[in-house]
C-alpha cells in the first residue's frame, strides 16, 4: 500500500483521432517492465495534480502536448510496488509522426487490432477498454 495517499504513477494510452491506433512506449525501468510495451507515464512529482503528471510525462517522454484537461480517467489501481495507479486515456489530434522518442523507451503508434507481443500485462485489456470508452463517446 502507499506510504502516502499522492505517492504512485501515472499510465496513459494515447489513442490517434479516430481511435484506430494507440501510442505505445518500450519500457526500460522498472526491471520488470524491461523490453515490454506499455502506456505512457511515470511518477507523480510532490505537489503535482495526476492530470498535470499525466500531461508532463506524455510530452517528457513523447514530446506530445495534450492539455491536462484532456485526459480522462479509465481507473485508479495498485502499481507493482503498491504505490496508486491512475490510468488515462486521451485521443491526439495531431500527426502521428509528430512523436519523439524520450529517454524513457522508444515510442511507437500501434494498430489497436495488432499489438506487439511483449506487452506489459493488462495492457491488451486496457487498449480495448479505452478504445470501447472513445467508440461510444464519439457515437453518444
Amino acid at each position: 500500500m502507499p506510504t502516502h495517499p499522492t505517492d504512485g504513477f501515472t499510465v496513459g494510452f494515447v489513442f490517434s483521432s479516430d481511435v484506430k491506433h494507440v501510442l505505445l512506449q518500450l519500457k526500460q525501468k522498472p526491471p520488470a517492465h524491461r523490453n515490454l510495451y506499455n502506456g505512457i507515464g511515470g511518477r507523480k512529482q510532490p505537489n503535482e495534480s495526476w492530470l498535470t503528471c499525466m500531461s508532463r510525462e506524455c510530452f517528457e517522454e513523447t514530446g506530445l502536448s495534450i492539455k491536462s484537461t484532456r485526459w480522462q480517467l479509465l481507473r485508479r489501481d495498485w502499481a507493482i510496488d503498491g504505490s496508486t495507479l491512475f490510468v488515462y486515456l486521451a485521443r491526439y489530434q495531431g500527426l502521428l509522426n509528430d512523436i519523439r522518442t524520450g529517454d524513457a523507451g522508444l515510442a511507437e503508434w500501434f494498430p489497436c487490432g495488432r499489438l506487439p507481443p511483449n506487452l506489459v500485462p493488462d495492457v491488451r485489456a486496457l487498449v480495448s477498454a479505452g478504445r470501447r470508452h472513445f467508440i461510444q463517446y464519439v457515437r453518444a
